[in-house]
């Protein structure tokens, strides 16, 4: 946008509205807001009302700060109305008056900024590429070419040349085209695309078939232009043609290059290649005529990413052109063999991406640490040779130092992998690294972002992997949450290792880290020591988690004395803060414990009368957790279905699914539904318990546990029905599933049951050898679970049968 806002005299800017922008800032001083714009101190200060009250003459704005200003306050609103109502409402009318013109632009520019996706921000030291003179002749002047595919390796730019034409050349487009549509294409199909398209034609609320005749009926009369950023798939080109009709283009960002006969097949579709920079624009690009330069565009062959990741590492780490030679052709063999499969460009890319690693940890090991243990420094993009390597390391923090680099920096970003992609440095890390690192005092800001990281995305992580959105990190994600609990614990914090360990209790649970998880729970015992009413809740939810960890383990009388020490606290803390949201959270888990710990041993009417009891009801009605609500009800279902009432049991487990469906909470849902199978199980109708079983285990990528857990009821229900051989063919399934954990303390009774379910259904096929080997295997595991008396002495009455001569 062209520089069109005026200079501001000093008796308009003593009436700016300096409160109202603090508060639209979120800053409480004007220094605030001068260091928010990156503005020299005083800019503002010695403009504003306040220096008035020094006998400051003050003085007015520049037109450089005064469109900093407006600019700075137009990323504060979300689109041009709500900017237009604040400013009518606070700014000078003889300012507006003056701005009329250049505040046109930037609403419109607003409204505009808000089509692109966040991934597509426009950079600020874009430079033009050569390749644009081409792709705006042939978008306005050529009526040959249809499709305009612009290709290139990961990191040329492709993305960005198509945002300019949006940021750009908006108005020389809007002569030609009656419409514009953004769209981005790389984690969406054809249907995702048109929502896309209907948001900004405030269509949401449409079906996806009306959005497309709408969008029919305009192409039919109308230019429209569509560009679509990251359409990688060839095949989905065919859609979006028909969509644009004889009047439309297509403008496309692709890393797949299309071949000769593709392209002399089509005379309406041209293809354009990006290369890197040449050296005058790299030295434009870097604003530096160091004649290094060019030796550095040789390197990383002029790809604008690899540039810019080197030109952060001499901004903000003071790295010479030299230094950074010197380390690119230390690493350059290296990453040329790691990972196996990258061509020259995307080693150029790898290179810059490890020695920003290696200057982190030389100049700044304190961003380095916050980094580490923050996760802030993500990825965009991962390259999938990348991800296979990942996956074979067994421990995050030993093994392949690149590869363990990688996961520590996205332990806490969700990886949707789709076809190959690479690696991106955040721009969080350089702005902390720029605006933090000498402020920075070690461990207090740590912790302020660990707990905030993990409370906000805990949740939502665990619930996208247990709806099968994104299985492979959850072993992943496992690893990190033990790296992190393990770092804290050894700087002591322990309300903070309270805190997280409440929010990744179940993955951790789930993915066996029962040891460790022990360990932790007996350390934080040892630090509750006052008798605070904080400290005695954080004790409730220390015995909580122990109850949990033992029932697991399937030591129900251990499970029941740590529910009952947690229950006992609870009533005694009932009388002091009964209202408490901490308080009634961990008094509603200890009944949950306790009512299944009872269950488990079979006093299932005391268990249904603790959690039927009016006090406990109304403490869950009180408690802001519909979760935890519904986990009662669940309880209450399992509790009457012990009792031998199905019925009961079938109304509790089917309002829950039901509540749980029309919230659109559809991963607790699914629990409901497996404990609804239970019930309809119990009831005899074994066959529907069937059904439900095979659609959650065949359908749902659960992690490894509950996916176990599924398998096994799936496989018991199969053999009741005598469908052996499907029933064997699950167990085989979640052998191999199961294959990378045995020796894991929190499968062992998955072990134990999948080697007593092979034992029975190989006996009954007539596979007597392959029973015998089975019921032995699952004794051993029976004998590592304390309380399991009864399963052994099964085990051994087997193992006896099949051991007696035919």
């Amino acid at each position: 946008m062209s520089r069109l806002f005026p200079r501001i005299p000093k008796e308009i800017s003593h009436k700016l509205p300096w409160q109202a922008l603090l508060r639209l800032f979120n800053v409480e001083t004007i220094t605030g807001l001068e260091k928010t714009l990156k503005l020299r101190d005083g800019t503002l200060s010695k403009a504003s009302y306040a220096s008035q009250t020094n006998n400051d003459p003050g003085r007015g704005l520049s037109a450089n700060v005064h469109q900093a200003l407006v600019e700075g306050m137009a990323q504060r609103f979300f689109n041009s109305e709500q900017m237009r109502t604040w400013m009518s409402r606070h700014w000078p009318i003889k300012l507006l008056d003056l701005c009329k013109d250049a505040l046109e632009q930037l609403y419109e520019s607003i409204d505009l900024a808000h089509q692109i996706p966040q991934v597509g921000i426009f950079p600020t030291d874009y430079i033009e590429r050569n390749e644009k003179t081409e792709i705006i002749d042939l978008l306005i002047n050529s009526k040959q070419v249809q499709v305009l595919w612009i290709t290139g390796p990961a990191g040329s730019g492709k993305s960005t040349l198509a945002l300019s034409l949006v940021r750009c050349d908006w108005e020389r487009l809007k002569q030609h085209y009656e419409k514009i549509f953004w769209v981005d294409v790389e984690q969406s199909d054809y249907a995702d695309g048109l929502r896309q398209i209907g948001e900004s034609l405030d269509l949401g609320g449409e079906s996806v078939g009306a959005i497309e005749q709408r969008l029919r009926n305009l192409t039919r009369k109308s230019k429209t232009l569509f560009i679509l950023d990251a359409l990688h798939d060839v095949s989905g080109l065919g859609q979006w043609r028909q969509l644009a009709g004889y009047l439309g283009k297509l403008v496309i960002t692709s890393r797949t290059r299309l071949s000769e006969n593709e392209l002399r097949g089509d005379g309406l579709l041209q293809q354009i290649q990006l290369g890197g920079f040449s050296a005058d624009q790299a030295r434009l690009f870097l604003a530096d005529t160091d004649p290094g330069i060019d030796s550095l565009v040789k390197q990383t062959e002029g790809l604008p990413l690899a540039l810019r990741i080197l030109n952060v590492l001499m901004q903000e780490l003071g790295l010479s052109v030299g230094e950074i030679l010197t380390r690119l052709n230390r690493y350059a063999f290296d990453v040329l063999e790691y990972p196996p499969g990258l061509d020259r460009r995307d080693a150029s890319l790898r290179a810059c991406f490890d020695i920003t690693w290696q200057a982190l940890q030389e100049q700044s090991p304190a961003a380095t640490h916050y980094f580490l243990t923050t996760g802030i420094f993500k990825t965009r993009t991962i390259y999938k040779p990348i991800l296979e390597q990942v996956a074979a390391i067994s421990d995050p923090i030993s093994g392949d130092r690149l590869a363990a680099t990688l996961r520590r920096y996205n332990f806490l970003d969700l990886l949707n992998i789709h076809g190959e992609r690479f690696i991106q440095l955040h721009p969080l890390l350089h702005a902390y690294a720029r605006e933090k690192l000498a402020s920075f005092d070690g461990s207090p800001q740590i912790q302020t972002e660990y707990l905030k990281a993990f409370t906000s995305q805990m949740k939502s992580a665990w619930e996208s992997l247990l709806s099968g959105k994104y299985p492979f990190m959850v072993r992943w994600l496992a690893q990190d949450v033990m790296v992190v609990l393990t770092e804290l614990m050894a700087r002591a914090e322990w309300q903070i290792v309270a805190q997280l360990l409440s929010n990744s209790f179940d993955l951790l649970l789930q993915e066996g880290y029962s040891d460790k998880l022990e360990e932790m729970l007996r350390a934080l015992e040892g630090q509750v020591r006052d008798d605070t009413f904080e400290a005695r809740v954080l004790g409730m939810a220390i015995a909580n988690h122990a109850g949990n960890l033992a029932l697991s383990r399937l030591e129900v009388t251990t499970a029941r004395a740590r529910f009952e020490l947690a229950y006992k606290i609870g009533e005694e803390l009932a009388q002091q803060d009964g209202d408490d949201q901490q308080f009634l959270l961990e008094m509603c888990r200890a009944v949950l414990g306790l009512g299944r710990s009872l269950m488990a041993t079979g006093q299932a009417q005391i268990g249904l009368n603790l959690v039927e009891y009016g006090s406990i009801r109304d403490a869950f009605e009180r408690l802001d957790n519909d979760s935890l609500r519904a986990d009662r009800g669940l309880l209450l279902g399992e509790l009457f279905a012990e009792l031998g009432n199905p019925g009961k049991a079938l109304e509790y487990h089917q309002a829950v699914f039901e509540a749980r469906l029309a919230a659109g909470n559809h991963v607790q849902a699914n629990a409901a539904l497996a404990l609804l199978a239970d019930s309809y199980r119990l009831a005899g109708q074994v066959e529907k318990a069937t059904e439900i079983y095979k659609t959650l285990y065949e359908e749902t990528q659960y992690p490894t546990g509950l996916k176990a857990e599924l398998g096994l009821q799936l496989s018991g229900c199969l053999a009741e029905t005598l469908n052996l051989s499907q029933a064997i063919v699950i167990l085989n399934e979640i052998d191999v599933l199961l294959a990378d954990y045995e020796g894991w303390q929190g499968f062992t009774h998955h072990f134990a049951r999948l080697s007593k379910y092979q034992a029975f259904i190989k006996q009954a096929l007539g596979e007597n050898t392959g029973a015998l080997a089975a019921a032995q295997k699952s004794l051993e595991f029976w004998r590592k679970i304390p309380e399991s008396v009864s399963e052994q002495d099964q085990m051994k009455t087997l193992i006896a049968t099949l051991s007696k001569p035919a």
